[in-house]
This record gives structure tokens, sequence and C-alpha cells, in this order.
């Protein structure tokens, strides 16, 4: 799926390479390949959650031909274009509810030109902005392929173009659990790595590093490691394993939890605790190692919305 979005995915054919054997016939093997290639595909554009959405452009060319919401209605022969002749522009898409997805694509009226060179792609995660992708030439075809997601609205802008961009539609998919990308940080979090902790009074080891995140471990009964953060939630992310134990919990010098990390097979990264929402500010969170089994941590994720839900301001139509 790497050579499609590197090809199919940015407007060019894709070559299989796929060679007949001696009888004339590809080998099973092969076949089995393709047809699972074919059911990849059509999970993947089996739903489009823009399909239809409301779209609201920050201008619009005066002209019923370009009306911000032919983004989304499906048609190919229907356009977008930014008022004044403008070399930029942005607008939103409200999906209608919150969906998870991690493919947007974009289309250029191709018929007038390969214009757009530059263009960023956003969405509403926690209350704010955060960038989901970003790229130069759009073309005929040009799929974004970011981290999964939940989301309701998403933010396109088109940075730098050779004339007046024009785009005739925009989509929102999500690939199949056996071909979604999840390694780096959630969107919308701010990462505090194991780096950050205090660990006085305790030895704790540096094993690996999980997705470029440092893992630390102890075997030490009462070894702690405290974060802190600013917000109003907390995750807590470590690596579990058959040979791991219990920690405990503390949210501003207060027990709150004990969490087993023993699972029957070895993962790394793996959400192990939330946070009830916090009043906004400054928070600690403590991990200790309960019994004295082994325990690996690799940080927390803290969410800081300054309590202000998911609520955005939305450009006006002019």
């Amino acid at each position: 799926m790497d050579i499609y979005f590197k090809s199919i995915g940015r407007g060019t054919p894709l070559l299989l390479n796929i060679p007949p054997n001696q009888d004339g016939k590809f080998a099973d093997a092969d076949v089995a390949c393709l047809k699972e290639f074919r059911q990849t595909l059509d999970q993947l554009y089996s739903v489009d959650y823009a399909a239809g959405a409301l779209v609201e452009a920050d201008s619009t060319r005066c002209h019923s031909h370009y009306a911000a919401s032919h983004l989304t209605d499906g048609n190919e022969k229907t356009s977008w274009a930014p008022a004044h002749d403008a070399k930029t522009g942005s607008f939103v898409l409200d999906l209608g509810k919150e969906q998870h997805f991690d493919v947007v694509e974009l289309k250029e009226t191709i018929e007038k030109g390969q214009r757009i060179s530059g263009f960023t792609i956003d969405v509403a995660v926690n209350g704010q902005w955060v960038p989901f992708g970003a790229g130069s030439t759009v073309g005929y075809r040009r799929l974004i392929k970011g981290q999964p997601v939940d989301s309701r609205y998403l933010r396109v802008s088109i940075t730098d173009a050779q004339a007046t961009p024009i785009l005739n539609g925009v989509s929102v998919y999500k690939t199949p659990v056996s071909i979604e990308e999840t390694d780096g940080y959630p969107l919308g979090l701010t990462y505090h790595s194991d780096r950050t902790a205090d660990r006085a009074n305790s030895q704790w080891n540096e094993e690996e590093k999980a997705f470029d995140a440092p893992l630390c471990g102890t075997k030490e009964e009462g070894a702690s490691a405290t974060y802190h953060f600013e917000g109003t939630k907390a995750y807590v992310v470590a690596t579990v394993d058959p040979g791991h134990g219990e920690m405990d919990v503390y949210v501003d010098g207060q027990k709150l939890a004990t969490v087993n990390t023993q699972s029957p097979t070895r993962k790394r990264s793996q959400k192990v605790y939330e946070t009830p929402d916090l009043k906004a500010g400054s928070h600690t969170l403590a991990l200790v190692n309960s019994k004295g089994d082994a325990i690996a941590t690799e940080g927390i994720y803290a969410l800081n919305n300054q309590e202000k839900g998911v609520s955005l301001s939305l450009p006006s139509q002019p």
C-alpha cells in the first residue's frame, strides 16, 4: 500500500510488475496478493466521510460555478476557487459529527492546469487546530495519509500557487486497521518523555526506544517517576509484557489507581491509564513500582485546552 500512496496517491500510474509464469498464468501467491489488495482498496473507499459535508471558505469567487459546496458534492465537473484571483485561501469542512479517519483526498480541476504548489491540512482536536498533513503539488489527485484521528472539522489551506487554485473535490477516508499508521504522538496532545520525569532516589534503566521515545524500566519496589504538566487530563503510556507487574498512579499527591502492566505478549506504547478530568492548571503525575516486579514507562501525554471543549471559531462566509 505504500507504493499505492506514492503513485496513485500522487496522481501517477501504479505499476505492479507482476509477470506471468511459463504457463502464461499468474502464480497462485500473486493472485492471492492481488485479491487482498483489491479488498483493502474496497475497504478504504467504502465510506467518504466528507460526502455532502458543509464547507465554509474564507473567500469564494463570485460566480455560481465556483461555490464552496462543490468541494463535497461528488461532481468532478463543479469547482471552488478563492475570490479576486487570489493564489492562497482556505476552507473548513464540517463532517456533521466526529469521525475516525486518516486519509484526505484533494483534487484540482486538472483541465485548468496544475496550479497549487503548497498546502496544509489541520484537524480540530480538543478545541484546537493541529497539523494533519502538508504537501506541495496536488494535481489530478493527491492522497494525504496521516495518523488516525477523531475529528469533526478539517481545515485545508492553500499556501502557495502558480495561479488561482481551482479544486473540484475533497474526500475523507479511513484505511483498514491492517495498514493504518499509528507511530508517533497522538494529535493535539503534549508529550512528556521519561527523560523529563523526576526519578530522585530511585534506580531506573533506559532500555530501548519505542517510536523514538525513551523507554525506562525498573524492578525496584517503590521506585517512582514524577511528571509535571499543564492541562486538564493526562494519559500514561507504558510497555506491557508477560514479566511486568503493577504500578501505582498518583495525581497531585493522591493515589488514584493501581495499573497492572502484565500482558500475554509484549507490546510497546500502550495507553495503560487515563486520569479523570482535572482543573485547568499545573499538575503532577507520579508512577510508583508497587511490588518490585518489572515495569517500563514511556512517558505521558497531556491535554491542555483550558477546559474549552471542542468549540471552534469557524470562518464566516463572505
